[in-house]
């Protein structure tokens, strides 16, 4: 039986994708005025493997 902390957060899974978007136009909005973004691309970069990962895994327990 899933605990109640991994049932939250296959809940909040939903979230993350609208977020995701939301993060790639503020940087291609910073792109587009010119600031360095390399930095805020790499980092989410890596957040969206460990989502992912994350995913996975309550995937794989029935959960998403």
């Amino acid at each position: 039986m899933p605990s109640d902390v991994l049932k939250g957060i296959a809940e909040d899974f939903k979230t993350i994708d609208p977020k995701i978007v939301e993060a790639q136009e503020l940087i291609q909005a910073m792109k587009d005025a010119g600031e360095p973004t390399a930095e805020m691309e790499t980092e989410l970069r890596a957040l969206k493997i460990r989502k992912d990962k994350w995913a996975r895994m309550l995937k794989a327990r029935g959960l998403l």
